[in-house]
């Protein structure tokens, strides 16, 4: 087709504007105007000021209705803050404008090389478009407007957003701020504010930000990459999920003098749960390099955090972690009229070491894994979270808080097992926990072998008072003058015919216990003495006489004779390490 010809044979094409419209001045006069450029009488005082790289104060406070006096048109800053024309070109400082009603959006979307700009005390109509767009600084301080959409933006500079209102969704899903982005000083939020996937190479505060988004996501940082630090203290409020999933923070997360808010019901896969109340604050996955305070921090700052939702912390990692009971989850929420608990999710969680106040006794460490969800506690048992806590305890030197912790996963394993399906296993682990603590307590086994030992003992003596006990010398057996004197006690028999029994050792009770519970340690009393298949009867306190069947002694022989090398077998193998305990 020819220039000047037809499309389709039949319509003219247009010829192609020299440039884009509204990048002249000329394109933004107003029909009528009597102003030298034809504009609103602030956007001439702004243009002026724009062109020297001065702040144009249009009033000292923000605007609720627009006048000829305030108003500033959204396309005319969009024309300041594309650097103007040629013959009215803006200051490198960029725009600074105060106390304007901005009348409807600026829409910066694809722009290349915006100018800085800050916005103080102005009410904006619908919204700032900067979509894909580069931009030095953003500063936004008391200004209120509908939507804030910076999705895959590149900002060269500092994002603030100080005590401004946004009465929608606050979008930087995607893009790169090469400086810090502070949300603070009373920042409200009405919509969702998202940094999905988004780059900040400085840190994002949001000390005493106020963001409303109940029942969704009041702060959406999934994926993100923050090279300092995220700060959700002094006042902060969230209505709704503060979730960072799988996000990369390079310092420290800081909720200290926080409020999370989140009251409503997670949806479970495991119908047979009872409904729980979904994570507040959701930091599955989330590696944070420096420290995770989800607590006070040090004096004189004792700010707690208040939580009313459960806390997700599976999968994620922290240098250090302050943790305080007070600043825990509330025990539970009331969400459409029924009471849902709140969790700790601790599934996957890692950290180096407790910082802090927090406090590392094993009492308050066992409360804290029990605020788990109970399915993680019992039929699902996660025992991570108890193998992560017993580690971090003996690095920092909390040996015996460590074997608590690490006997009280041993427990709840146990009662995951039941009699009537593995009796064997359920017998064996109730005497591994009561005998040793689970291998955690090996003093435990020499206590029940010294009460062993003592109870044999009265046992033996009382049976030797009794004629329970002979000499194993078949020698003295086959002798009948021995037999007629000392049938009836051989313990308690002295001379025969001037000579001692058989020239045996003396009975001595409590020897011949050690004897039978150290098999391996020949002390002369088990080789020398045998007792009885013989009843007997034995004073017991308070209960008078009481006769002990035939075969008692005996058979208490062969029980503390196996106890015996069962109980000195298990210490040896739990001290020399044979014994795996956790």
């Amino acid at each position: 087709m020819a220039d000047g010809g037809t499309q389709n044979g039949s319509e003219l094409a247009l010829p192609r504007p020299k440039r884009a419209f509204g990048r002249s001045l000329a394109d933004l006069r107003i029909e009528g105007a009597t102003t030298p450029n034809g504009l609103h009488p602030a956007e001439e005082r702004l243009l002026d000021c724009a062109a020297r790289g001065t702040e144009c104060r249009i009033a000292s406070v923000r605007p609720e209705k627009a006048t000829p006096e305030n108003t500033v048109r959204g396309e005319f800053l969009r024309f300041l803050l594309l650097g103007g024309d040629e013959d009215m070109p803006v200051h490198e400082k960029g725009v600074i404008l105060w106390g304007a009603f901005i009348e409807g959006s600026i829409d910066l979307e694809s722009a290349k090389d915006v100018h800085s700009f800050s916005f103080w005390r102005c009410h904006i109509g619908l919204l700032i478009n900067g979509r894909n767009a580069n931009f030095d600084d953003i500063t936004l301080q008391e200004c209120q407007l509908g939507y804030l959409i910076f999705a895959s933006a590149s900002i060269s500079g500092d994002v603030l957003l100080s005590a401004s209102r946004v009465k929608g969704q606050t979008n930087f899903e995607r893009s790169e701020i090469n400086g810090a982005v502070l949300l603070r000083e009373g920042f409200e939020a009405e919509g969702e504010v998202r940094f999905l996937g988004a780059e900040i190479n400085g840190g994002l505060n949001c000390n005493g930000a106020k963001l409303k988004n109940a029942g969704g996501r009041a702060l959406f940082c999934d994926y993100a990459k923050v090279t300092g630090g995220v700060f959700l203290c002094d006042g902060f409020e969230a209505k709704g999920e503060v979730r960072f999933l799988g996000t990369e923070i390079g310092g420290d997360f800081a909720c200290d003098g926080g409020s999370f808010k989140n009251a409503r019901a997670a949806p479970s896969a495991d119908k047979s749960e009872p409904p729980f109340a979904e994570a507040e604050l959701n930091l599955q996955g989330a590696t944070i390099k420096g420290t995770l305070w989800l607590g006070p921090a040090t004096p004189p700052n004792h700010q707690q955090v208040t939580v009313e939702g459960s806390i997700n912390l599976q999968g994620a990692h922290a240098s250090q972690l302050v943790n305080d009971r007070k600043s825990w989850p509330v025990a539970e929420v009331t969400a459409a009229g029924d009471k849902l608990p709140c969790y700790i999710h601790l599934d996957g969680f890692t950290y180096d070491r407790f910082a802090g106040v927090t406090k590392t006794d094993w009492q308050t460490r066992t409360d804290w894994l029990k605020r788990q969800r109970p399915s993680h506690l019992g039929k699902e048992f996660r025992p991570q979270p108890f193998e992560q806590l017993v580690k971090v305890l003996r690095e920092m030197g909390h040996e015996a808080d460590a074997r608590q912790i690490a006997m009280f996963k041993h427990s709840l394993l146990q009662k995951r097992k039941k009699f009537r399906m593995q009796p064997f296993a359920w017998i064996i682990g109730v005497l591994w926990g009561l005998s040793c603590g689970y291998g955690y307590r090996p003093t435990r086994l020499f206590g029940a072998l010294l009460a062993l030992w003592l109870a044999c003992g009265f046992l033996y003596q009382t049976g030797a008072a009794h004629g329970g006990f002979a000499p194993k010398d078949a020698q003295v057996w086959t002798n009948a003058d021995y037999n007629s004197a000392c049938d009836a006690n051989w313990t308690a028999c002295g001379e025969v015919k001037g000579g001692k029994v058989g020239e045996i050792i003396a009975f001595n009770p409590f020897t011949y216990s050690a004897d039978m519970l150290l098999p391996a340690i020949d002390l002369g009393q088990r080789s020398a003495w045998t007792p009885m298949w013989r009843a007997i009867k034995v004073e017991v306190p308070y209960a008078g006489e009481v006769a002990l069947p035939a075969g008692t002694l005996r058979a208490g022989a062969w029980a503390e004779n196996i106890l015996g090398v069962a109980g000195v077998i298990l210490i040896g193998a739990i001290l020399s390490g044979i014994v795996k305990r956790d």
